[in-house]
């Protein structure tokens, strides 16, 4: 216990620095200007269409859309642009008193369009799976790009998704988290498995909100990752969320991840589902705090995750967690990621990648061009983890 609460307090003292940068974070439920997709600006070929969305289902419809220059840009009731000729332009999204701005730039066809992201074709590349550290543009399109088109395919076969709830020891009451199990799922098979951890502000939903059963049986159906059972958890007890995002109660949670995983979540899975209990079938990632917890965890628990993958990480981490003392410790694969142009977390990955490099963990580290704090990233830092584990 004394671990635990000396590292609260470095989370907590660190998130006093940070709370105006991340505020009330994104979580769907949050506000209604964080349920959008729709890029603050983008640049787009002459003659080229392109869809721009929100990602709240329920008001997807409802969106009216609005062009100031429709000699430049047009867009139809469904968010679809097309760039009709060279110029600026700004595109509006309005539902009831919520609205969104893309400033929009029409460039010639022969011009290389800074945001549209053309995915890179398969490199038959040795260093495919074990590029480091270099972060730069070349090495995202040579080794990252991926076309999400192809990964959330909704012809192939799915897997299931349910809602579990499970007691936990240490808070002395029910959890919650959600379970992804793969197509033809046989329990006398034993499946690796994946724990997939939310940000703050959401609950082990936020994964599934964001499709990443579908992405998984995507993967599977490409032959480009191993079937595998998929742990959502809820990391904040519904009954404990505080509406205050970073109060000490949220953060709490997160730093005691770590045991009520260890004592009551892993038995669960491992007494109700055929997963293997091997080191080398077992991984964890997660998105922005999840993703700094991702790391905490693995780093932590040694010797319990062969994969860890952070995507967008939070600046809440005591770094001094991040080596590896003992070689038999060594996870097969750690990854980061994060967008360039990422405002919440700002350089706090890069950070993270830095300390790894110093401290000489072998680790993959990239960017994404343009990217945010969103889901774009995140699912591209999905299937590339995914393509790379197990």
């Amino acid at each position: 216990m004394k671990k635990i609460s000396r590292k609260t307090a470095c989370l907590i003292i660190t998130a006093l620095l940070v709370v105006i940068v991340i505020g009330t974070y994104f979580c769907k439920s949050t506000y209604a200007k964080n349920n959008t997709m729709i890029p603050k600006s983008l640049e787009i070929k002459k003659g080229k269409s392109m869809k721009i969305s929100v990602k709240k289902e329920k008001i997807r419809n409802k969106i009216k859309w609005s062009s100031d220059r429709k000699n430049v840009v047009t867009v139809s009731k469904k968010g679809i642009i097309t760039a009709k000729n060279v110029g600026n332009a700004k595109i509006t999204a309005k539902y009831k008193k919520d609205k969104w701005i893309c400033n929009v730039k029409v460039v010639k066809a022969g011009e290389v369009p800074v945001e549209t992201r053309k995915p890179a074709e398969t490199i038959n590349d040795p260093n495919w799976q074990t590029a480091k550290s270099s972060g730069s543009l070349e090495d995202f399109k040579k080794y990252f790009d991926v076309d999400m088109s192809l990964y959330e395919d909704k012809s192939v076969e799915h897997g299931t998704v349910s809602k579990i709830t499970y007691h936990s020891k240490i808070y002395n009451k029910d959890r919650e988290a959600y379970v992804y199990l793969p197509p033809k799922y046989n329990k006398e098979k034993k499946y690796p498995v994946v724990y997939m951890l939310h940000g703050i502000g959401c609950d082990g939903n936020q994964w599934v909100s964001m499709n990443a059963g579908g992405i998984l049986d995507s993967l599977y159906s490409r032959k480009e990752a191993a079937p595998v059972i998929a742990v959502f958890p809820s990391i904040i007890p519904p009954d404990g969320l505080d509406k205050k995002t970073l109060s000490q109660k949220n953060i709490k949670a997160f730093t005691d991840f770590e045991a009520e995983f260890s004592t009551d979540l892993k038995p669960y899975i491992y007494k109700n589902y055929a997963v293997s209990k091997d080191k080398k079938y077992t991984a964890i990632c997660g998105l922005s705090m999840g993703g700094m917890e991702a790391l905490c965890t693995g780093f932590t628990l040694k010797g319990q995750f062969n994969y860890i993958g952070s995507f967008s990480a939070a600046p809440t981490l005591n770094q001094s967690l991040l080596k590896i003392e003992n070689k038999e410790d060594t996870p097969a694969l750690v990854m980061l990621c994060s967008g360039d142009a990422d405002g919440t977390v700002g350089d706090n990955p890069k950070n993270y990648h830095l300390e790894l490099e110093k401290n000489g963990v072998d680790h993959i580290w990239y960017q994404y061009p343009s990217g945010g704090h969103s889901p774009e990233v995140w699912k591209n830092g999905l299937v590339n983890f995914m393509k790379r584990i197990f």
